[in-house]
């Protein structure tokens, strides 16, 4: 069986620190997205396309924001950073 340990390389902290901004980068811009398809498509439960459509992107930004921190954090604790 391999071990993650194994796979994973150290890396340099500033490219873990680029990696870590670019990652809250993309989760606000597609909170920005979603604001405005909102704003743009009257996303309410009245328009039930539109308001699902808003809570299926909602639900992404949420998962990747937590996957992204996830690891991050991970990466901060572990021996994977020089």
């Amino acid at each position: 069986m391999i071990k993650l340990k194994d796979i994973l390389t150290e890396a340099k902290k500033s490219d873990v620190k680029k990696m870590e901004k670019m990652a809250n980068k993309i989760v606000s811009d597609m909170n920005k997205l979603n604001k405005m398809f909102e704003k743009i498509h009257d996303a309410r439960t009245s328009n039930p396309s539109a308001y699902r459509t808003l809570k299926d992107w909602e639900m992404v930004a949420t998962d990747a924001s937590g996957k992204y921190g996830g690891w991050f954090e991970y990466v901060y604790d572990s021996d994977n950073v020089e």
